[in-house]
């Protein structure tokens, strides 16, 4: 039998553990319910400040360890892969220590870091180490969003002229899935964003007051303009693209139904599929 890559999770929050006991959520809905899932690998043990997340994990899995200090659980359990799902303001000091501690492969809640400097630094570690991080942006690995991408590489709008996108919940929990899209879907067609303007928009704050929305705009390469815009968390609950080429534009709303919606430029047809790009 192969022998399963050992997991260890440090920080068993909202992400990192109680999300699967939510029941309106598709699961898996957490790092924890993903290792879960995952057959070629063993999740052996957690670690968090408060003792009640052992309770809940252990409801999902009876054998698994339970630690407060993560550096004596990377020395005990010796895993391959990490999980860290901590508070945003802990990612690059537990990230850099876990890379000094051995580890390989680290899979990290988003964001990188606070700042560039930060995050600068740890790209230096990951060479230094050899090891690999993957911050959490999971919608470039959806398949709506891989099929339609291939379709904007075929031209199905033509030439790329313009970008609208909406977000609700902040630019750290949120935005940062939004512009990460834009880059994945757009960098074929238009390159790389080139520059970058935003303000905060103080009528739409999301608590905790310091992930605050931004409205903004990314300027890639090749003289194309997205807009990025935050909308009333208690209004809405959006995250869309709507992207105008010559002939037509293509919107991305997974927040209505994963609905897609190509119109040609002249808007004499449009036609809109639920879950589906094909």
């Amino acid at each position: 039998m192969k022998k399963k890559i050992k997991v260890s999770l440090i920080g068993s929050g909202r992400i990192g553990l109680t999300s699967e006991f939510d029941k309106k959520r598709l699961k898996p809905a957490s790092h924890f319910g993903m290792w879960l899932k995952n057959k070629d690998c063993e999740l052996v043990s957690i670690c968090d400040k408060n003792k009640s997340a052992f309770q809940k994990a252990k409801i999902l899995k009876k054998q698994i360890k339970f630690y407060k200090d993560y550096k004596e659980m990377i020395k005990v359990e010796n895993p391959k892969i990490v999980s860290i799902c901590t508070w945003k303001d802990t990612h690059y000091t537990i990230t850099k220590e876990c890379l000094k501690l051995g580890i390989k492969v680290i899979v990290l809640e988003k964001p990188l870091a606070n700042n560039i400097n930060q995050a600068k630094n740890l790209i230096k570690l990951v060479k230094k180490y050899k090891a690999k991080i993957l911050v959490n942006h999971r919608r470039r690995y959806d398949e709506q969003v891989i099929k339609l991408q291939k379709k904007l590489d075929n031209g199905i709008i033509g030439d790329i002229l313009q970008v609208s996108s909406f977000y609700v919940y902040g630019i750290l929990t949120t935005g940062t899935h939004l512009i990460d899209t834009l880059r994945m879907l757009l960098k074929n067609k238009i390159g790389e964003v080139d520059k970058v303007i935003g303000v905060s928009n103080k009528l739409n704050n999301f608590k905790p007051k310091d992930d605050v929305n931004i409205d903004g705009f990314l300027f890639f390469k090749k003289d194309v303009i997205a807009s990025i815009q935050s909308l009333d968390m208690k209004s809405y609950d959006n995250f869309d693209i709507i992207i105008y080429g010559k002939k037509g534009k293509i919107e991305h709303c997974p927040s209505h139904f994963g609905e897609i919606c190509l119109e040609d430029a002249l808007f004499t047809h449009a036609k809109c599929s639920h879950a589906s790009v094909n």
